[in-house]
């Protein structure tokens, strides 16, 4: 399963080099995975738990068109992890890779629930070797 989800960076999105705010991207990848676990849980009850390291690999600029790209990589009892590639859309360089990012399913005391989510068929999805434009397209589960 990979999602894509765009944004066009804005001159609201920029910080004071005018380039895209750092902590705006990440919100941009939490939204993003939120919603890929919202659609695989079949509810809004979720909730972030752990983001990997980040490391951001180039400077974005008002106007460029954004892609995030978020894989289900791993299906845990209570818990789903994904993995996040974010790209400009026209050159497909990469801007910041998160290897991991943790979401729960939650019961409405707020506790994590089972999902019911199945596992995973393959781990292929957004690795380096398979890190094709072929590999990068919408597939749903």
């Amino acid at each position: 399963m990979v999602q894509i989800v765009k944004h066009l960076v804005r001159p609201e999105h920029l910080n004071g080099t005018n380039r895209l705010f750092g902590g705006t991207l990440l919100s941009w990848i939490d939204e993003a995975t939120a919603i890929a676990a919202i659609e695989l849980v079949g509810s809004t009850n979720v909730a972030t738990v752990a983001i990997s390291d980040i490391v951001f690999k180039r400077p974005v600029q008002r106007g460029e068109l954004i892609r995030i790209a978020v894989c289900l990589t791993e299906v845990g009892r209570t818990s789903l992890t994904f993995r996040v590639k974010v790209t400009t859309h026209e050159s497909r360089k990469p801007v910041i890779t998160v290897e991991r990012v943790v979401y729960v399913a939650l019961d409405d005391d707020g506790r994590p629930r089972v999902h019911g989510v199945k596992k995973v068929a393959s781990k292929t999805c957004l690795t380096p070797r398979n890190d094709s434009k072929r590999s990068m397209q919408n597939k749903r589960p």
